[in-house]
């Protein structure tokens, strides 16, 4: 499926003068599912006379026009895809007004979405509206680090597609001043000389970001199975506010509380943002966890860990209510470490004490202990 231009010239042979053309090619990718892997494609139209038939396919009707630039990460190729028709569509409407001929690009996301994983990881590039980006630009976008930004990854690109676009002008003009050496006839072929094309403008970082977004949606099953996939038999359960302060945009203010439960290893098992720390708020994510492990067949948990809201003295906690079930089954719900020990700064006058460090480090000191792994 990929058609790759001829090498360009490294010398000048007899008297044929240098052309730019054959120094400023770009690489065509045709994608033909249908075509060449002989693809059974169905109608995805929801009016399809042919819905319900399982023998009624797409069927190849040409090729399209329209020619997408797809920005690589040292230079630029172009994508031709095939056009496909739904018969039944056809004929319906041949006899109907309401119904419209149904015709597909192979590259649309409803007929890539038909391919199998092995065959979709194949097609290079995700698509936007009128141009497209390579996959391997989305990948270098991929790692969030601290100061890996769009504009970074833009700039890298744009230094690449600089040196390919520069090495290919210098090869170029490096031949014609050869070619226009003394004593040979070169006079009357002087204004017959091309000048290379211009650089090709390079697309603006929110494209890019537009082509990782579009990216990573196709990818949300793939997240939730791993984040759905996560169990654990110690629980920790927190509530804090911080989180929701830092939203901006159109989502600043609609949350006040953001509540997780993580696992003995630190990982996240669930993540909720409300507007308030109410039992009929949080309901829905207990029940919804509880649910998870039920699914799975995992065992009841041990042990929930919470910063507050585990005592009984006004009766059942709000905890043990969420997670009735749980507690039922013999799960224990305590106070964690940390807020356990900041506890007792209630009892203090002060922490300017000159002894309030001390006290501190020696009550932690009381209940923690190093693993002797991690220290070797």
């Amino acid at each position: 499926m990929w058609f790759c231009p001829p090498e360009m010239p490294g010398v000048v042979e007899g008297s044929s003068v240098p052309v730019a053309d054959s120094f400023f090619r770009h690489r065509v990718f045709f994608w033909r599912p249908v075509g060449v892997w002989r693809y059974s494609v169905r109608c995805t139209k929801p009016d399809c006379p042919a819905k319900e038939d399982e023998k009624a396919f797409l069927y190849r009707c040409g090729y399209s026009s329209t020619v997408r630039p797809i920005c690589d990460i040292n230079g630029w190729y172009f994508m031709l895809t095939e056009v496909l028709a739904c018969d039944a569509c056809r004929k319906a409407a041949k006899v109907s007004q309401g119904h419209s001929l149904s015709r597909y690009l192979s590259w649309e996301a409803n007929i890539l979405h038909q391919l199998a994983p092995g065959h979709r990881a194949v097609f290079p590039a995700v698509l936007t509206p009128r141009r497209g980006v390579d996959k391997a630009i989305i990948r270098l976008m991929r790692d969030r680090t601290e100061g890996n930004t769009m504009a970074k990854v833009w700039r890298q690109v744009q230094e690449s597609h600089c040196e390919e676009y520069l090495q290919r002008k210098d090869l170029y003009t490096t031949l014609l001043i050869q070619y226009n050496q003394p004593g040979k006839v070169t006079r009357m072929f002087s204004g017959q000389f091309q000048k290379p094309p211009k650089m090709r403008k390079l697309p603006q970082p929110r494209l890019l970001r537009k082509a990782y977004l579009i990216s990573e949606a196709e990818n949300i099953e793939d997240y939730r199975t791993q984040i759905m996939s996560v169990f654990g038999k110690v629980l920790k359960y927190d509530s804090t506010r911080k989180i929701c302060k830092k939203l901006t945009g159109e989502g600043k203010g609609t949350a006040e509380w953001c509540t997780n439960v993580a696992n003995e290893k630190q990982q996240i098992l669930m993540s909720v943002m409300t507007c308030e720390e109410s039992l009929e708020k949080l309901k829905p994510m207990a029940d919804g966890l509880v649910e998870r492990y039920r699914r799975a067949g995992e065992p009841a948990p041990e042990l929930m860990y919470v910063d507050r809201g585990c005592c009984r003295q006004l009766g059942v906690s709000s905890v043990e209510q969420m997670f009735g079930e749980w507690t039922n089954a013999g799960m224990l719900v305590r106070l964690d470490i940390f807020h356990w020990i900041h506890r007792f700064n209630r009892a203090n006058r002060t922490d300017h004490h000159p002894k309030y460090q001390v006290f501190k480090s020696a009550l932690s000191a009381a209940v923690f202990a190093y693993n002797k792994d991690d220290v070797a």
